[in-house]
């Protein structure tokens, strides 16, 4: 019995501090989730030699082909506790780059700015970062 009360009152006082550990893993999983899905797009755009888009909407990202059938290559739903943002503006609701034939993203976005996902919850933030080279997760914004 003392063994089990120890442990009760160690959960108790473990118990609280453990959220913020399990937010910070939810943002890195959601974030790698969505650089895992950019990176499909643009293995996609290579494979294909055609464009393939990345979109995101309301905490879904979905991989899709331009002018051609069948569209789309995959659609995830993501965690709903988590709030993603994107710098790419919206069009038809979606915010979507689009990876040519030759890998190299397309964004709509003003020269010199990089698309970026922004994945957020209470205690941690992530960044998807995007450029020509490469898809990077960074903590916080991207540089």
């Amino acid at each position: 019995m003392v063994v089990v009360a120890i442990l009760a009152i160690i959960a108790a006082i473990a118990g609280p501090n453990l959220r913020p550990l399990v937010q910070r893993w939810r943002v890195d999983a959601t974030a790698n989730e969505l650089a895992s899905g950019l990176r499909l797009a643009r293995q996609e755009a290579l494979r294909r030699n055609n464009g393939v888009e990345f979109c995101t909407v309301n905490n879904v990202y979905l991989v899709r082909t331009v002018n051609t059938a069948p569209p789309d290559i995959k659609q995830e739903t993501l965690r709903n506790d988590i709030n993603v943002q994107s710098n790419v503006p919206p069009n038809n609701g979606l915010s979507c780059i689009t990876y040519r034939g030759d890998g190299f993203p397309r964004s709509g976005l003003a020269p010199g700015t990089r698309p970026t996902w922004t994945v957020t919850t209470g205690a941690a933030a992530r960044s998807v970062c995007v450029t020509p080279a490469r898809i990077e997760v960074v903590n916080g914004n991207c540089p």
